[in-house]
């Protein structure tokens, strides 16, 4: 399979630039996992019959935690990062998983390892840029990547949005990738699951057209991607070019018709409100940024088929809790598990709350609060530990928690309300930055600690 000759190019690259440095290793794991699709598509095309969307789509999440492995084995100083309590709970967590997908693989079979793959993936990201501790001209070097990546994304999207509505509505049925996209998401005659490329009646069919897919070949990630990538842009770019790729990043947010994406895009853009001085625009643009997050949140939670919407997967997702306390194992639900195996059930697979708690119960919902909402409210701690302390400066550790804490609140709300924004392109970011930051954080805080050696003049005698 090209597939798996892609896996194994992506690991000799990744092994290489492991030995040349960790900086470098960095800047291969995100090009390689966020383009991965890109390259998968080029595979298609070129050889349709030698590969399909499932071993593409392995490849691209096997690439990662073949990564997660070589770090372990290669970096030196081996040694587990749990100095902090995000360690300890992601670790828990991890090895909590790792235990239902082995019961879950006696009960569900490889349904199990389907849907495991992404309840590990947010875990294995973390880890991965906790651990390989990258310093501060390392962490500017990957961030800048991703805005890279994220305005040739966002330009991708406003492009392909003019040319598939207003010039070539046909475009992606006649060239169909080698039937990537008919794989992926179904017949072009079908309203689910092409919904995920249709523009869903919440936005009242203005203008009817399709949605850009971009570069993640999927109009959720890329939605997803870029909307992380907003405070990246305002955080790690300096002078005009910062609003400018703002700019675009935001109109390929739009492009994308992602309704969570759009929800990140305000509370990160709204969240900016606090640092400008006058109180009258302060407020104004904190009014108008919670305006529009109620009313994408509101979208988001009311639109599509019943059986489809998120409110409805949410609701499913109760049932379950009450009358399943215990769950019915790792893989009898997801999209992914459901795509290539026709198994499991597809009405609790649009919120990650109701996932979480289909499979596992009441310790699937403990899992995912732990997972979201208690990082978010620990990095909250830090940002008042540092302000207390007039450590709360322009460098790189206040720089990544301001990047990083938008997005934390965000997650711990689309938890429970989409199940999107924990797969494997949207969630690589907000965990990159999450990871990377917690590395920074103990270098910092442990300097900061460090007790001052105070030398004492020796006393003279009294003459």
């Amino acid at each position: 399979m090209l597939s798996l000759a892609y896996l194994g190019g992506a690991l000799v690259l990744a092994f290489l630039a492991l030995l040349s440095g960790k900086r470098r290793f960095a800047l291969v794991v995100v090009a390689v996992c966020l383009l991965s699709n890109l390259a998968s598509v080029i595979i298609y095309y070129l050889a349709p019959e030698l590969s399909d969307v499932t071993f593409a789509v392995a490849a691209r999440e096997l690439t990662i935690y073949s990564f997660f492995v070589l770090t372990f084995l290669l970096v030196r100083q081996l040694r587990w990062p749990v100095a902090t309590l995000i360690d300890r709970v992601y670790f828990i967590l991890l090895i909590f998983f790792l235990v239902n997908i082995a019961s879950g693989f006696l009960r569900n079979g490889i349904s199990a390892m389907l849907t495991g793959r992404e309840l590990i993936f947010p875990l294995a990201t973390y880890f991965l840029f906790r651990f390989i501790n990258l310093d501060e001209r390392a962490v500017h070097n990957v961030l800048q990547l991703i805005v890279g990546i994220a305005v040739a994304g966002g330009m991708v999207a406003v492009i392909e949005q003019v040319y598939v509505n207003l010039i070539n509505p046909a475009f992606w049925e006649t060239i169909a990738i080698s039937g990537y996209l008919a794989q992926k998401y179904g017949s072009f005659d079908q309203p689910f699951p092409l919904s995920w490329v249709n523009y869903l009646p919440g936005f009242i069919n203005r203008p009817p057209g399709m949605r850009s897919i971009g570069l993640m070949l999927d109009p959720l990630a890329t939605g997803h991607f870029l909307a992380c990538s907003l405070p990246i842009a305002y955080y790690w770019i300096q002078g005009w070019k910062r609003y400018f790729f703002i700019g675009i990043i935001f109109l390929g947010v739009v492009c994308t018709f992602s309704k969570a994406s759009l929800l990140i895009s305000f509370v990160v853009l709204g969240t900016q409100a606090f640092r400008i001085k006058q109180a009258w625009l302060r407020y104004s643009l904190l009014f108008l940024a919670g305006v529009c997050v109620i009313a994408v949140g509101t979208l988001l939670l009311s639109t599509g088929d019943d059986a489809f919407t998120h409110f409805g997967s949410f609701r499913t997702g109760v049932e379950a809790l009450l009358n399943r306390p215990l769950g019915k194992g790792v893989g009898s639900t997801g999209y992914f598990n459901f795509l290539v195996t026709g198994q499991g059930t597809v009405e609790a697979i649009d919120t990650t709350f109701s996932v979480y708690v289909y499979q596992l119960g009441w310790l699937g919902l403990m899992a995912l609060i732990f997972l979201a909402p208690i990082p978010a409210l620990v990095l909250l701690q830090h940002l008042a530990w540092l302000r207390s302390r007039a450590l709360f400066v322009n460098n790189c550790l206040s720089r990544l928690l301001m990047t990083v804490l938008p997005l934390a609140l965000t997650y711990a709300l689309l938890a429970f309300a989409s199940a999107a924004a924990f797969t494997a392109v949207p969630v690589f970011v907000p965990m990159l930055l999450l990871g990377t930051y917690n590395s920074v954080w103990v270098r910092e805080r442990a300097r900061a600690e460090k007790p001052s050696r105070i030398v004492l003049a020796p006393s003279q005698p009294v003459a």
